[in-house]
């Protein structure tokens, strides 16, 4: 330790203390003994910080009851397309999250992603204009069809004959009226002053010459015309009467055949729905498809109460989505009660939905291209649907 001064005016110096090297060691070995602990306090809270935000499970809402999709297996365990979906997806991105079932409908689900109740939906929610306003989509996984579902009615040979040849059976009868009324006068004429068998009195006269044309077409000639104008009008009858009779036989071929091979349905077409009856399910966008068809759509809480409403009678058909319906039917042993129609209303497509700007949604999407390009999609659809509609996990 040293002692220095600094003159002052007055010719006094005071002693100032200046360290010398050993003690300037010290200072920098104190100095190191403070900052370490901190620098290492610090790096362990940032680390555990970052450990809070990351473990905190991520609240995924799964709409339970709707096989083959989303629906409970037991005690908090699900399963389902679209839970084999997302959870493959979790396992690529490592995501802890916690499943929450619902029991809102569609609608209800969706608006409460949006007021961020949820942080992911998980189920056969349907990709919609208005919805997209309040909430984000991933891309599809699942490419669906709205069909419909009536009441299965026992078949009959006279039913379907008059599905497939209503109108023209009608015109076929109308068409034999006519020509069995002209070529009896034609008949008369050239018979009423000949022929025994023929009256010359008009009204006894066509009702004589209709029985005989009848009779040839159905059976045989009963007496041979007594002039050659009329053996040339009951030629052409017969002529005609062949041709008329091979129409009836392919006709009513076609409708045995037709009889056998399908069930008859009250709607062959869009035109047959208008000013219908129908149920879909509440919250789904079925009950909007259902009013663009020009039916009118009466709301059930689930689908196995609109098939209640179809069974009774209160409405004709259940709107709904296609493999929903299928499974349900299946499911219940409802086959021999109600049947899908081949009449599809339209297509959708089902995908997660997620909170406005989530950063879920670009990771999630690029999973979810990697799995259905490279088939892991289309397995999970083929182990719920089998082989036949593998293809609509396919993108």
């Amino acid at each position: 330790m040293k002692y220095t001064t600094t003159p002052l005016k007055n010719g006094y110096s005071p002693p100032r203390l200046v360290a010398n090297g050993s003690q300037q060691r010290v200072r920098d070995k104190l100095l190191q003994l403070i900052t370490i602990p901190l620098f290492i306090f610090s790096l362990l809270y940032c680390t555990v910080s970052h450990a809070t935000i990351d473990t905190t499970p991520i609240k995924v809402a799964v709409m339970t009851n709707k096989p083959p999709f989303s629906f409970s297996t037991g005690k908090n365990t699900y399963d389902g397309i679209s839970i084999k979906m997302w959870q493959a997806i979790a396992d690529h991105l490592g995501l802890n999250y916690r499943l929450i079932p619902t029991d809102m409908n569609y609608n209800e689900a969706v608006h409460a992603v949006h007021r961020k109740q949820f942080d992911v939906l998980v189920g056969p929610v349907s990709v919609t204009h208005e919805r997209m306003k309040i909430v984000d989509y991933s891309r599809p996984y699942f490419l669906n069809k709205i069909g419909i579902s009536v009441k299965k009615e026992k078949n009959s040979f006279a039913r379907s004959f008059l599905a497939i040849f209503g109108e023209t059976l009608v015109l076929m009868l109308i068409s034999l009226a006519a020509g069995i009324l002209i070529f009896s006068h034609f008949f008369w004429i050239a018979e009423r002053k000949r022929s025994p068998h023929i009256s010359s009195r008009y009204s006894r006269g066509i009702i004589d010459s209709v029985w005989f044309m009848m009779v040839c077409f159905l059976r045989d000639v009963t007496h041979e015309p007594a002039t050659h104008t009329a053996r040339f009008v009951l030629f052409v009858w017969l002529m005609l009467s062949v041709t008329f009779m091979t129409t009836i036989v392919a006709f009513v071929t076609s409708s045995l055949t037709y009889s056998i091979s399908q069930q008859h349905s009250v709607f062959e077409r869009y035109a047959d729905l208008t000013n219908k009856k129908l149920t879909a399910e509440q919250g789904s966008i079925n009950i909007q498809i259902i009013r663009r068809l020009g039916a009118s759509a009466i709301p059930a809480k689930s689908l196995s109460s609109a098939l209640e409403l179809v069974q009774t009678g209160e409405v004709l058909g259940l709107v709904g989505d296609f493999y929903l319906m299928k499974d349900i039917i299946e499911k219940e042993q409802l086959t021999d009660s109600f049947q899908l129609l081949e009449l599809i209303l339209s297509h959708d497509e089902y995908a997660f939905v997620f909170p406005e700007n989530s950063k879920l949604v670009k990771p999630v999407n690029l999973i979810l291209t990697k799995l259905q390009d490279n088939g892991t999609a289309s397995s999970v659809c083929q182990q719920f649907l089998g082989p036949q509609y593998a293809h609509s996990c396919e993108f």
